[in-house]
């Protein structure tokens, strides 16, 4: 049983390809980075270079295909491609989704984007799962090293709100056991959230004890945390879609936990605090 996976450099994939190893899969990997892949993915992992245009080509032997990539304008021309090209396969597909909020025809251009991928898989005739994870522990609570280092802060963009984070390690896991499924979750769209809903002042409590320093939450807008993205050398729709999503999270769109990483793992999802205690690197100052 051969396992195709595609954007498999990012947050999640190597979790994906760790995950399918320890289950015995043999993995495939088509990456136009295969240098980069070769440093991030495990041994054992077969990398091959191409990019998703050149899927057709690459699945001897494969039941089943990761289907994630980057988030930017051209995501759904790139997945529908995918799509297409898998159509004359038996070829299982898992899609990385989005944060289910918002994922609907008249959402922020992310969630636009994935959501007429999942109609096309949905209308398509390969068996499918999509899983929709949560906001990633991996963006948002990583995200407020550099203030926790220099000044002792948490930067709040959302208020009182919470978020169910989840860790990408969870996603990873799910993503194989649902590439590896015989069906019993085909057709099914899936909701990844960690166990508990996290405020910013929870996460701020959570870095405080991990390093035994006082944390203090400073409140800000979401367009700061655009610009400061910006500043780093993102571009501007990915600074845009961080603002938006904030937004929305300030709303309290993704505070709901469901059991459905549980349901798929046969375990309770990582928590903030075992985020932490993995990464602790992160928050470490010189002083």
């Amino acid at each position: 049983m051969t396992v195709l996976l595609l954007g498999s450099t990012g947050r999640v994939g190597p979790h994906v390809a760790r995950s399918l190893l320890d289950r015995g899969a043999s993995v495939r990997v088509l990456t136009r980075d295969a240098e980069r892949a070769a440093t991030v993915l495990p041994e054992g992992v077969e990398i091959v270079s191409g990019s998703s245009q050149e899927v057709s080509a690459h699945l001897d032997d494969v039941t089943a295909v990761l289907l994630l990539s980057e988030h930017g304008p051209d995501m759904q021309e790139a997945q529908e491609g995918v799509i297409a090209a898998l159509a004359d396969s038996s070829a299982r597909i898992v899609k990385i989704s989005g944060s289910t909020a918002i994922i609907r025809p008249d959402g922020p251009d992310a969630g636009r984007q994935h959501w007429a991928v999942e109609q096309a898989l949905a209308g398509g005739s390969n068996p499918w799962i999509v899983l929709r994870p949560n906001a990633f522990m991996q963006t948002l609570v990583a995200g407020t090293a550099a203030t926790v280092q220099a000044g002792g802060f948490v930067a709040n963009p959302i208020g009182t709100a919470g978020i169910a984070l989840i860790d990408a390690v969870d996603i990873g896991e799910a993503a194989a056991v649902a590439l590896l499924s015989q069906g019993e979750h085909d057709g099914s769209t899936l909701v990844l959230t960690g166990p508990t809903s996290y405020g910013y002042a929870d996460v701020a409590s959570a870095i405080g004890v991990a390093t035994g320093r006082d944390i203090v939450v400073k409140d800000v807008p979401p367009e700061s945390i655009g610009d400061a993205l910006r500043a780093k050398g993102a571009s501007d729709w990915e600074a845009s879609h961080l603002v938006g999503m904030l937004a929305l999270f300030g709303q309290g769109v993704s505070e709901e936990v469901t059991g459905d990483v549980e349901a798929l793992i046969g375990r309770a999802p990582r928590t903030i605090q075992d985020y932490l205690a993995d990464n602790s690197a992160l928050f470490a100052t010189d002083g």
